[in-house]
């Protein structure tokens, strides 16, 4: 309620002052809330990818803003399923040497599962030691959560479960249960798939049930 009244004082502005820069905050945060609030990623697409076409207008927003248009666009790809428009979207990101992009673990994480769902492993190790790796020494819990994470997935597509059960342990060492309910539930999924892996299908049938899977 109280986003959908910032949105019509916005408008209002924008009605009464003829702003751009309003505008463009306008179309931000609409864009924001279809995909936070309404969980609506083909309508908060279809803004974020009329941001990113308006070159003139993104340039009016705030610089943390505008340079967060292509991770919201690439991640309302990402969830239609759109996997190469995202990794093309992502890879602009890599040309332009983006340093927004390399200092944002969840940005390169989204980097190194799109890689791994097109079977581009090579490509999503690239990611994970030139990039992740350094999230897993970082001492900061969320960043290595995440890294953490991505690194178990990595293992557990490629067969070395040892490896994938010590990026899982680390990752539930740092889960916030809190804030990063995505996160718990991740780790969850992940722990279930790596016994199942392993033969333990006793104790997977455990946590199926534990989890409400």
């Amino acid at each position: 309620k109280d986003f959908s009244g910032t949105l019509e004082k916005l408008n209002a502005g924008i009605k009464k002052f003829g702003s751009e820069e309003l505008k463009a905050m306008s179309l931000y945060c609409h864009a924001v809330f279809q995909y936070c609030i309404k969980i609506d990623f083909i309508e908060s697409g279809k803004i974020f990818s009329e941001l990113r076409k308006n070159k003139s207008l993104i340039k009016l927003l705030p610089a943390d803003y505008s340079l967060s248009v292509n991770a919201f666009y690439g991640a309302s790809l990402f969830y239609q399923n759109k996997f190469d428009e995202a990794i093309e979207l992502y890879e602009e990101y890599i040309r332009d040497k983006s340093p927004f992009f390399y200092n944002q673990p969840h940005l390169l994480t989204r980097m190194c599962e799109l890689y791994m769902i097109k079977n581009r492993m090579k490509d999503a190790f690239d990611i994970l030691e030139k990039h992740l790796k350094r999230f897993m020494h970082s001492g900061e819990p969320d960043a290595v959560q995440i890294a953490a994470i991505a690194y178990t997935k990595y293992y557990l597509l490629n067969g070395d479960l040892k490896k994938a059960f010590d990026s899982l342990q680390l990752a539930k060492s740092k889960l916030n249960k809190k804030f990063f309910l995505l996160y718990d539930i991740d780790i969850r999924l992940l722990e279930l798939i790596y016994f199942i892996e392993i033969g333990d299908i006793k104790f997977s049938k455990i946590i199926y049930f534990i989890n409400g899977f």
